[in-house]
């Protein structure tokens, strides 16, 4: 809110979800349609009356039909998360790895329409009515999203910031823990991760895992297994926590995992170099080329990798690098930045799309 507020002062409008929300995100002129933050349909028409850009950060079938009602005037820019991202176009990549689809009474709860190559009908009849559209990322597959929308996109959409989400807690994560996944879904493949930790973490290094929102069952089925290979060394976070205490929970580990094969968790990788973490994702994540191309230091985390590899530091000139990349990505002057271009593109893009059908 506050680098919105720089970009634009005075001219947001926030909604806030309730405290008893799980993920407590703030959202600023923006809604979901699902379980979503406005209250009910009047007091969507009022914010869109009031507004001049509606930001969508996640798109459902359900938003689709509520913007059925914004105003042609009105500029509209999907800000693409993850999640709404693999179910409108998940690509043929199988995001789950050989222990964890073996989970079956589980395999319901993946969030994603994987048997499905192409864009469902009713976000493509919502598609031309987008005016621009930023992702996470500049890497596939979210470049390959639409045809459509390929002359929409703009610079990704500043979720994390230096000060808003990597100074806060402890400065460093340095130690001998080891940082496993981000959540209770089945897209962390935490049980094929849990497997190779068995043979690469030696006996007396902790894993960390939070499982402190998501899916309870998936919760349990990992709790169950890190604890039966690694016994009271297997801390679970199931309790959610503010960042700076989630931040101080996980200070000790100078090793992060993030084992996804979609792109996810990408603010705890950002955290994690930061803060001086050595970070292991894998080559299928768009997340290990994206910070690659941010010039930071990421490594291959597979089947493949030996105890040695995993064991080795990082030296002081990679753990200043790194951070240096992650502060010229997300310093409060570079998010305010790409706040401000992405809603003047937008109402440019609204203005000429009104032009051209007069």
């Amino acid at each position: 809110m506050r680098h919105a507020e720089a970009a634009f002062p005075g001219a947001n409008r926030f909604r806030i979800r309730p405290s008893g929300s799980p993920l407590g995100k703030r959202v600023a002129q923006a809604f979901r349609g699902e379980g979503g933050y406005f209250p009910s349909r009047d007091q969507r028409s009022e914010d869109f009356a009031w507004c001049d850009v509606v930001l969508v950060h996640w798109l459902g079938q359900a938003v689709t039909r509520d913007l059925e009602s914004l105003p042609l005037e009105k500029a509209l820019v999907w800000c693409c998360w993850g999640g709404d991202h693999y179910r409108i176009a998940p690509g043929s990549t199988p995001l789950l790895l050989d222990e964890t689809a073996r989970l079956r009474r589980l395999k319901h709860r993946l969030k994603t329409a994987s048997a499905r190559h192409n864009a469902p009908a009713w976000f493509l009849r919502a598609a031309p009515r987008i005016d621009r559209f930023c992702s996470l990322m500049q890497a596939p597959p979210f470049t390959e999203i639409a045809p459509i929308l390929s002359d929409r996109r703009l610079p990704e959409f500043p979720y994390y910031s230096e000060s808003g989400t990597f100074r806060q807690g402890p400065d460093q994560m340095k130690g001998s823990d080891i940082l496993l996944g981000n959540s209770a879904t089945l897209e962390n493949n935490h049980l094929d991760a849990l497997t190779l930790l068995s043979r690469l973490s030696g006996n007396s290094r902790r894993i960390i895992l939070p499982l402190n929102y998501g899916d309870r069952k998936v919760a349990d089925a990992v709790s169950e297994r890190a604890r039966s290979l690694f016994g009271d060394r297997a801390v679970i976070l199931r309790k959610w926590m503010p960042i700076a205490d989630y931040n101080a929970a996980i200070s000790g580990c100078g090793t992060t995992i993030m084992n996804h094969v979609r792109a996810q968790a990408m603010g705890n990788v950002a955290n994690a170099l930061y803060k001086g973490s050595n970070v292991f994702l894998r080559r299928e994540s768009p997340l290990y080329r994206h910070f690659l191309d941010l010039d930071a230091t990421v490594f291959a985390f597979d089947e493949t990798i030996e105890k040695a590899e995993f064991d080795a530091p990082l030296d002081s000139k990679t753990i200043a690098s790194n951070r240096e990349a992650i502060h010229s990505a997300y310093s409060a002057v570079a998010v305010t930045g790409r706040i401000r271009l992405i809603i003047n593109e937008a109402v440019i893009a609204a203005a000429n799309r009104l032009t051209a059908t007069q």
